[in-house]
């Protein structure tokens, strides 16, 4: 006698509850960890993960830092002003380049970045990760130096 068994159209697809449950926590703080989910909505952990991946499509980013954001011709200026200065002062002649001074900055933060782990978060298939810096980057110092090749430059 052979036995006939019905496919079970809920195996390894959770409930429509769990899903929205899910959805919900996710969209209340976005840093919850899968842990979290985990006791929070009392199921699974594969469940959970087969929710936030497959269902809801979501996928974990770690946030980081993006000091300044600085438009394209932001970035080339500093290259060609130092291009036009190789330009200007690589004549053999040229005595200038004693003149010239140079100067570095420096900006040391007041804080400590959080781990990968606590700065990740999940973001929706049609969201796009944001790139602007955290109002914690913004305490900061500013350190500036400069050099020269001339002693009484040093002495003003």
């Amino acid at each position: 006698m052979m036995m006939m068994f019905e496919p079970d159209a809920r195996l390894r697809r959770p409930p429509n509850e769990n899903i929205t449950k899910v959805e919900e926590l996710v969209r209340e703080d976005r840093q919850t960890t899968i842990r979290q989910l985990v006791h929070d909505a009392s199921v699974s952990s594969g469940t959970i993960e087969t929710i936030l991946h497959q269902h809801l499509g979501l996928r974990r980013v770690c946030s980081k830092l993006v000091p300044h954001l600085l438009s394209l011709e932001q970035k080339n200026r500093p290259i060609q002003f130092c291009l036009s200065m190789l330009l200007k002062y690589s004549k053999p002649d040229s005595r200038r380049h004693s003149e010239v001074i140079t100067g570095d900055e420096t900006w040391v933060y007041f804080y400590d970045m959080p781990p990968k782990q606590q700065s990740s978060k999940w973001i929706f298939e049609d969201e796009v990760p944001k790139q602007f810096p955290n109002d914690s980057w913004r305490s900061a110092s500013e350190c500036s130096q400069f050099s020269s090749p001339r002693e009484d430059f040093l002495n003003l």
